[in-house]
């Protein structure tokens, strides 16, 4: 419903940037309404486009900073096979790296060492809304568990007591592949 408010807004901006034009160009100040009107359209166009510019220009120091919601570190080199976001106003960002095997090791054994770690029959904590009662804002909160053959950290971060950030983090014994998906609600 969030998606579609948007681009309604967008359309409504876009017709109003060539009334703008028109408006002015019949009182002869058609550079001033063509300034206007072109500031209106190209910030519609940056947003409509917002979601597949932020897909190419995903960089590794933005894996880094992501991949800090979770509390993991990547000591290697690493490279990004696949970035992909979607959604308006509600964020969904679904990201895979190739990792070094000493990374691999590393985060798996971190994460069946974590605190309450567990195999699950379910895939999700956070994306299922089973929140701890104490959520507390700025703060940080971590689920390490396994789930078919996959070793998987949840993190959920309330950035500046608004909005939302769920992590989830997954390694498979099988390939060098790290996949994260983040949510921002």
């Amino acid at each position: 419903m969030g998606v579609l408010i948007v681009y309604v807004i967008i359309l409504l901006l876009l017709i109003l940037s060539s009334i703008i034009f028109f408006v002015l160009r019949k009182k002869g100040k058609s550079k001033i309404g063509l300034l206007i009107s072109g500031i209106i359209i190209f910030f519609c166009v940056y947003f409509l486009f917002l979601n597949t510019i932020d897909s190419f220009s995903h960089s590794k120091t933005d894996v880094k900073k992501d991949l800090d919601y979770a509390n993991i570190e990547l000591l290697e080199d690493f490279e990004i096979l696949e970035n992909e976001v979607t959604g308006m106003p509600e964020r969904f960002q679904k990201t895979t790296i190739k990792i070094a095997e000493k990374d691999k090791n590393r985060l798996i054994l971190e994460i069946e060492n974590g605190k309450n770690f567990e195999t699950r029959k379910s895939s999700c904590v956070f994306l299922c809304y089973e929140y701890p009662n104490e959520l507390v804002s700025n703060k940080s909160y971590y689920v390490n568990y396994k789930f078919n053959e996959e070793f998987i950290r949840e993190s959920y971060f309330k950035r500046d007591e608004y909005v939302p950030i769920i992590m989830v983090v997954s390694l498979s014994m099988e390939n060098n592949k790290l996949e994260y998906e983040r949510i921002e609600n």
